[in-house]
């Protein structure tokens, strides 16, 4: 049986997946709506982890399940890899901007004009600088938030056995 602060923890937990979709889709949308773009799953995978690892970070002690030091290494473990995947996303992406041609970003779903497609680029160019940044930031203040705190707890132990 779940009681009732197992329910309102999963329900939050819920409630931010939920947010975390919202806020993909707001930004996803001017950009679907006119190409075709081929490079959501990475965008995707940037904000994502970007929203993800900076709420963690932040609420990183009243997250029940970060508890575990299994889940904190395979966490950690795992941001390592995610940072190096993000980064080689981020460093491709940026290099087809230097291109400057809409159809390397995916294919239009209307003409456009030239001038269209410059603000269409810039848009993409402005998402995925900030989307990268951000998840590459996140990533990296949620493993330090990660060694932080076992060298609290390491840090304790070792003063209770030099105390005894």
């Amino acid at each position: 049986m779940i009681n009732k602060t197992s329910l309102l923890k999963i329900t939050q937990e819920a409630l931010w997946w939920i947010i975390t979709a919202a806020v993909c889709w707001l930004i996803f949308y001017p950009i679907t709506t006119k190409i075709d773009y081929y490079y959501w799953r990475e965008n995707l995978v940037f904000l994502i982890s970007a929203i993800t690892s900076i709420r963690y970070a932040i609420f990183y002690n009243q997250l029940s399940f970060l508890q575990p030091n299994i889940v904190k290494f395979l966490l950690f473990t795992a941001n390592l890899v995610l940072w190096v995947y993000v980064l080689n996303r981020y460093e491709m992406l940026l290099q087809l901007y230097e291109n400057f041609d809409l159809s390397f970003y995916g294919k239009m779903r209307k003409q456009m004009v030239i001038a269209e497609q410059v603000d269409m680029l810039h848009l993409i160019y402005k998402q995925i600088l900030i989307a990268g940044i951000s998840a590459l930031t996140g990533i990296v203040i949620l493993n330090v938030r990660i060694i932080g705190a076992y060298w609290r707890v390491a840090k304790i132990r070792f003063s209770t056995r030099m105390q005894e």
